[in-house]
């Protein structure tokens, strides 16, 4: 027997192997026997003296632990010659393993294929051939949930070894050519899950295998975290995912990126010491977070020209001085209004004063108490840089905090 028939054998036994096995399942592991159709791209070896090529693939496998699915797969390709050369059509049919390691990405998979592959209409002296196969890749499988009763799509990407063993084919004479397949597929599980339990006579093992009493996708028999919310995001282990450790999840966390050992709120924010006032917006804070001055210039804070009505950006802004003074109701401030020294000195009085009652009654309709807000205007008369410049006039015409008490 040759080598090649010899691997023909092998792929054959396997694969009736693959479907003969029992789906007694691990509980929560769904075994059904499936089928995924899909559509193949090739980028094609220069040597084949081909353009890249269009194709299809079919599997049909079983998932056997949580870490692996074995398939039966077959694959065609058709790549237009590139040199007035014929087309080539190039096939396979084989074995395909999926490798799923981590336990915190699920979805994705590293796959192994080995082919028994044909071609014909060859570029070359030679216009066909036979080859052994070999694909190695990555995938990512996307669950559809309930859809067809657990569907999925899965892209791969393969790196493809085309090995010939013949020197008559394509345009340098090398016994291997090198592909990359890039595919998308269509998974869909046939029968019902649990049906291989229940056909058995087993079916109070079933009800409790696939038992789910929080909807969370992870079976109560391996749920670490049972009683999820509706809705939440969990891992493999049915804990809501804590992205940065703080011990608040992910669905409640305010302040995601928390550093490691800060302590923090029942919504994920860092605890303020005592006596630590919290910062309004773009305000320099200290180690601990904590506002630093008595005065802060809201920078942003602007008003459209020659008029005391807000800028839309200027309300975004104000609605986060709004918060800061919601969250520290023992604050009181002033509002002081200010001006670049353009125009008359009683004009740019008046408009200063207007646009810093403007800034409080936005912030009482915000819900700030206008008891502990009080506003100012002073016009052109503290300017904090020259006036004699448009970047100094800018600066110059601004909207202050000041902490009275």
């Amino acid at each position: 027997m040759s080598k090649r028939s010899g691997l023909i054998g092998a792929i054959g036994l396997l694969s009736a192997a693959l479907l003969a096995l029992p789906a007694h399942a691990q509980l929560g592991i769904d075994k059904r026997l499936y089928i995924a159709p899909g559509l193949s791209y090739s980028l094609a070896d220069n040597d084949r003296l081909t353009d890249d090529g269009l194709g299809g693939q079919i599997s049909v496998g079983r998932r056997f632990t949580e870490g692996l699915m074995l398939e039966v797969t077959g694959f065609y390709s058709q790549y237009d010659g590139n040199t007035g050369a014929n087309s080539l059509e190039f096939k396979g049919a084989g074995l395909a393993a999926l490798i799923f390691p981590f336990s915190d990405w699920n979805n994705l998979f590293f796959v192994v294929a080995l082919h028994e592959g044909s071609t014909s209409d060859a570029p070359g002296p030679r216009t066909n051939y036979r080859s052994t196969v070999f694909d190695s890749g990555l995938g990512y499988m996307y669950k559809l949930g309930d859809f067809l009763d657990g569907a999925a799509l899965r892209a791969e990407a393969r790196y493809r070894m085309d090995s010939h063993e013949s020197r008559n084919v394509g345009g340098s004479g090398d016994t291997e050519h090198y592909d990359g397949v890039f595919s998308l597929s269509f998974q869909i599980p046939i029968g019902s899950y649990g049906s291989d339990e229940e056909e058995e006579g087993e079916d109070s093992v079933s009800v409790v295998a696939v038992a789910d009493s929080d909807n969370d996708g992870v079976i109560d028999a391996n749920d670490r975290c049972p009683g999820t919310a509706p809705g939440a995001i969990v891992d493999r282990k049915g804990c809501e995912l804590d992205t940065d450790g703080d011990g608040v999840p992910d669905r409640l966390d305010q302040c995601p990126g928390t550093p490691a050992g800060t302590k923090v709120d029942n919504v994920g924010c860092p605890v303020l010491p005592e006596n630590c006032r919290p910062p309004f917006p773009g305000e320099t804070v200290d180690d601990n977070g904590c506002a630093t001055g008595a005065t802060v210039v809201l920078r942003g804070v602007n008003f459209d020209f020659d008029k005391a009505s807000l800028t839309a950006n200027a309300k975004v802004i104000l609605n986060g001085v709004a918060d800061t003074l919601l969250s520290a109701p023992d604050i009181v401030v002033e509002i002081g209004g200010h001006t670049d020294s353009f125009g008359s000195e009683s004009y740019n009085q008046k408009l200063s004063e207007q646009r810093a009652k403007s800034v409080l009654e936005y912030l009482a309709g915000r819900g700030v108490n206008k008891a502990r807000m009080t506003s100012r205007g002073y016009g052109e008369s503290k300017p904090i840089e020259s006036n004699e410049t448009e970047d100094g006039r800018e600066l110059n015409r601004r909207v202050e905090l000041m902490i009275v008490e």
